[in-house]
């Protein structure tokens, strides 16, 4: 946890918004004493707070993730159910017209430890990205992604 990082970045994109300090932390529905807190270092805003803060300030997907990294939050949610052994399989049935598809302007991926991650956004009209998707895969379930992927293009170059 870099507690100077984190408050520098929310400091400069809060003064980018042109927002007073007392504005933001109305907006953010925070006292500003809380938010000066967060803004010198002095506290670190909770995981909530922040992700309150990367939307109202319209912080770039990259510098989103150096933030989260900045004030020790993991990239990854830990509350998820484990992925199937290569020895199981799952399967999920959706309704599908009752899940929207979201096509996305901008793809970032970034691995960890645990794997890859793809996190896919949408610009904005001030070409600010907002992320509409985030996947965790195993490497294991990234290089049958990409083997998926890899056959759908193949196919879709041939009907062109």
């Amino acid at each position: 946890m870099n507690m100077n990082k984190t408050s520098s970045i929310l400091r400069d994109f809060r003064s980018r918004t042109g927002w007073s300090a007392t504005e933001a932390a109305k907006r953010l529905s925070i006292t500003p004493q809380y938010l000066s807190r967060c803004e010198t270092g002095s506290q670190i805003p909770s995981s909530e707070l922040l992700e309150k803060m990367i939307r109202a300030y319209s912080i770039p997907l990259e510098d989103a993730i150096m933030l989260r990294d900045a004030a020790g939050y993991e990239q990854r949610p830990t509350n998820l159910v484990p992925s199937p052994t290569s020895s199981q399989n799952m399967q999920v049935m959706l309704d599908e017209a009752a899940v929207p598809v979201l096509f996305s302007d901008v793809v970032l991926v970034t691995s960890d430890p645990h794997g890859i991650i793809i996190s896919a956004g949408q610009k904005n009209f001030a070409d600010q990205i907002h992320i509409v998707s985030r996947t965790g895969l195993s490497l294991e379930h990234a290089e049958k992604l990409y083997a998926v992927l890899a056959m759908h293009i193949s196919n879709l170059k041939k009907n062109i």
